[in-house]
């Protein structure tokens, strides 16, 4: 019923697929046929796809056609919309995602009545240019007034939009947009919130010391969940060094996950603190501007002692031009050091 105003008729659906490989076909079938809306209907499992991630994201999809040595290039201009009860989004899409959550707080919906507008399909036909009208009036409405800036945070990825909507609603004295992202963030991805659950963790127990995935593993094993039940010690073992490999210079919380190098042919891993590196990158800053040499209005070093002689020695040039190097040079490593 949301996508009839403006497209005019009912939308065809798309099932789950079970793997990344299926995805992309479907994706493929759905976008080649340059459907106003893409409908995945009734996700029942963990929804998990990078050609779908990527597909959300992009401006042209590219693949391989079906049987055929040939590549098809195709604009993505269509709505996405997903539906289910309670979807678990994985780490990449959830971010991708917009949840509008419907709770009619009983046990059959189904059998629902009292509507305003009953049937609402008949009704929406019926009124179709009205509501075609009113939508128009509320993005003119915000144009007129010279597209005010919205008060809410941008989407990631999807700034632009985020800024024409948010703006077009507020204006509109309709407020609250995307302020419901982090709760679906906190609900649906499940991913991300083993991985908070690990690192904290891992900190408590290591803090910013070097450690093998061996002794990670032995974390994870107490963070239901996070490490595969299937196959033998060596297997399950395997598939933790591969997800952990995944999670190179990624941010959970206060702290990032980077990898130090090999040690005895075992990674080695450690935790940063995001907020004491930050800090420590501004005094950096701080201290490097304390000590570089200020200028006068004439373009002279102030503290230069062939322009302003005294009684004390003079300094050796080069020596002195060396010496400020060093300190950008040192200055420069440091910042990088904390960025890391």
């Amino acid at each position: 019923m949301a996508t009839y105003p403006f497209g005019g008729r009912a939308v065809s659906t798309v099932t789950e697929a079970k793997d990344d490989d299926e995805w992309r076909k479907r994706l493929t079938a759905q976008l080649k046929e340059r459907h106003a809306v893409i409908v995945l209907d009734n996700l029942v499992r963990p929804l998990d796809s990078g050609a779908l991630a990527s597909a959300l994201t992009t401006a042209v999809w590219e693949d391989r056609i079906l049987g055929k040595n040939e590549t098809i290039r195709v604009p993505v201009r269509c709505v996405w919309i997903a539906t289910g009860n309670n979807v678990t989004l994985s780490t990449e899409l959830a971010r991708r995602f917009i949840r509008i959550r419907i709770d009619p707080r009983m046990d059959r919906p189904f059998q629902r009545e009292g509507f305003r507008h009953n049937p609402l399909r008949t009704w929406v036909h019926h009124h179709r240019a009205e509501l075609v009208w009113a939508a128009l009036v509320l993005a003119q409405a915000w144009l007129s007034a010279g597209s005010p800036k919205a008060v809410s945070k941008p989407l990631g990825g999807y700034e632009r939009w985020s800024h024409v909507l948010a703006g077009i609603l507020e204006h509109a004295g309709i407020h609250g947009f995307l302020a419901n992202a982090n709760e679906l963030y906190e609900v649906a991805d499940h991913e991300g919130a083993l991985w908070r659950t690990f690192v904290a963790a891992w900190w408590e127990k290591h803090s910013s010391q070097e450690v093998t995935s061996k002794e990670l593993f032995e974390i994870a094993e107490g963070i239901d969940g996070l490490v595969s039940t299937r196959g033998n010690d060596k297997s399950q073992r395997t598939s933790f060094g591969k997800k952990l490999g995944k999670q190179h210079d990624r941010v959970f919380g206060d702290f990032q996950v980077v990898s130090t190098g090999t040690r005895k042919r075992a990674k080695v891993w450690r935790l940063i603190n995001v907020a004491q590196a930050n800090k420590e990158r501004v005094n950096v800053a701080e201290l490097s501007t304390e000590r570089s040499p200020q200028r006068s209005p004439c373009g002279t070093t102030r503290n230069d002692s062939r322009n302003y002689p005294s009684k004390k020695p003079k300094v050796n040039m080069g020596e002195r031009s060396h010496d400020i190097l060093n300190v950008r040079e040192g200055s420069s490593s440091d910042r990088d050091h904390a960025r890391v």
